[in-house]
């Protein structure tokens, strides 16, 4: 497990929590994101749940890039860039903000909820500061996301998390 400074961004206090594949709510994510991967080789999606049950999903992007595809991957532009270019990619619409819109909108609260990340290794700061406000309490990735979801580990499974799909 990787200590706070090792993350791109991780606030003071909080701390990732990690489950196996077969986590029913790390699967649901998968899924979700395998449904809306669109043309993006590296995709993700969250599932706020609440007491064993779903109540909100969102992944990245969702909408726009199945409708009208990435502009950084148009623009043909280098991982970790141009967020601004492509509304998709934008904060706004990280699978994280996506699932805590989608509670929302059926007017759930979100308090004490946990929410699961599958396809990303780390959570961006816009992303905590909704979360934070929200009330998620937990954040769980896949076991080893480090690895599988950091495009610079060797290691990596970018572009083919969905091989046995």
């Amino acid at each position: 497990m990787l200590k706070r400074n090792e993350y791109p961004y991780l606030p003071l206090g909080r701390v990732f929590k990690f489950v196996q594949a077969d986590d029913p709510f790390i699967s649901a994510a998968r899924q979700l994101a395998y449904k809306f991967r669109g043309q993006l080789q590296q995709t993700s999606a969250a599932v706020i749940v609440r007491s064993e049950n779903i109540i909100g999903i969102g992944s990245i992007g969702q909408n726009y890039h199945a409708q009208k595809g990435c502009e950084r991957i148009k623009l043909q532009l280098p991982t970790g860039t141009g967020y601004d270019k492509c509304p998709g990619c934008h904060a706004d619409n990280h699978s994280e903000a996506n699932a805590i819109r989608n509670a929302l909108s059926f007017s759930n609260d979100i308090a004490d909820c946990d929410l699961y990340l599958w396809g990303h290794w780390w959570c961006c700061q816009q992303c905590w500061e909704k979360m934070l406000t929200n009330g998620i309490r937990n954040v769980y990735l896949l076991e080893h996301a480090e690895v599988l979801f950091n495009k610079s580990h060797r290691d990596n499974i970018v572009g083919k998390q969905f091989a046995d799909m």
